[in-house]
């Protein structure tokens, strides 16, 4: 079955990103006190096509990976035609403005997307971070949208969102509500078994149980979907979200 699959994430401060199966352009962000840095995590399969553009058109740019100068790579636009692994490592513009980075893995199949994550930075009262993915080919296809808020403190992060909320929309803009149904068995598969044994399956990172992160499993037909995270009112943090494809 050939699956189609795009996200892409808007914030408060004017940035965004789209990455897809088979070709992705990032746009790579201005990073300032007023706009906390949201660097961006993307696996993408060998083979496919990859577009970074910096946040400020100029011609007095050069591009570097893991910290070194890439040699010819200058200018407000950096491709990479054909991904192999690589190409994997940490990517972003220099030349007098501060902009944030590109995470880059490579590996898997070339028609589906491994998984995306991106992370920024949720103020008080706002919506701030709109993702999207779309599901292509035949069939239904099994998705899980996360966002990470309370687990990150275990990674270190600083000031992570405390109750992040998460809503789905279909291509009308309604509320996606189809859900797995599993057999009130005593002692049967459930929902918690599924999420538990997909997670483990896509190599996600486990998060206690109880906690206030956002998470859903469902069953997604071809089409367009949108995601909202917010926090609640008056809160504000870091916030991660991420996608993956369940195989």
């Amino acid at each position: 079955m050939k699956v189609f699959a795009c996200l892409f994430v808007t914030f408060a401060f004017g940035t965004a990103l789209c990455a897809q199966v088979g070709q992705a352009s990032l746009n790579l962000f201005v990073a300032s006190a007023t706009a906390p840095e949201s660097d961006t995590y993307i696996t993408m399969a060998e083979g496919a096509r990859l577009r970074i553009n910096a946040p400020l058109a100029s011609q007095d740019l050069f591009w570097t990976k893991n910290g070194m100068a890439i040699p010819g790579a200058t200018g407000s636009v950096f491709m990479l035609s054909k991904l192999s692994r690589a190409d994997a490592g940490a990517y972003t513009v220099k030349g007098g403005i501060p902009s944030t980075t590109v995470y880059l893995s490579v590996g898997g199949s070339p028609m589906r997307l491994t998984n995306s994550s991106t992370r920024a930075f949720v103020a008080p009262g706002e919506r701030l971070v709109i993702g999207g993915f779309v599901v292509s080919g035949h069939g239904v296809k099994k998705v899980i949208v996360r966002a990470i808020g309370p687990s990150l403190a275990l990674f270190g992060v600083n000031n992570p969102l405390p109750t992040p909320s998460l809503i789905i929309l279909d291509s009308e803009g309604k509320r996606y509500s189809n859900a797995y149904v599993y057999l009130p068995v005593v002692g049967g598969f459930n929902y918690e078994d599924d999420l538990r044994n997909s997670l483990a399956s896509v190599g996600a990172f486990a998060v206690p149980v109880g906690s206030k992160d956002a998470v859903e499993m469902r069953p997604f037909r071809p089409g367009n979907y949108t995601v909202h995270v917010a926090g609640a009112p008056g809160e504000s943090g870091v916030v991660l979200l991420e996608v993956y494809e369940v195989p």
